[in-house]
């Protein structure tokens, strides 16, 4: 079973990193600066990314193109 296939699966900052096409030291960053909220979890020292949490994020993101009433 993929990693992709599991809902609530936990990634580490490398993969969500490439999820988004971004670099770990983004996520860190945003993560210390809070300008991009991502939803995470400290786990000890570790940080994790919820697949669902990254895919809200990029959907908030999106921009639709003007309609021609505009």
């Amino acid at each position: 079973m993929s990693v992709a296939t599991l809902p609530a699966a936990l990634l580490s900052p490398k993969e969500a990193a490439a999820l988004l096409h971004t670099s770990e030291g983004n996520l860190a960053v945003w993560r210390c600066v809070k300008t991009v909220n991502i939803p995470y979890h400290k786990i000890g020292k570790s940080v994790r990314y919820r697949i669902d949490d990254l895919e809200r994020f990029v959907e908030s993101c999106r921009v639709s193109p003007p309609t021609a009433a505009e």
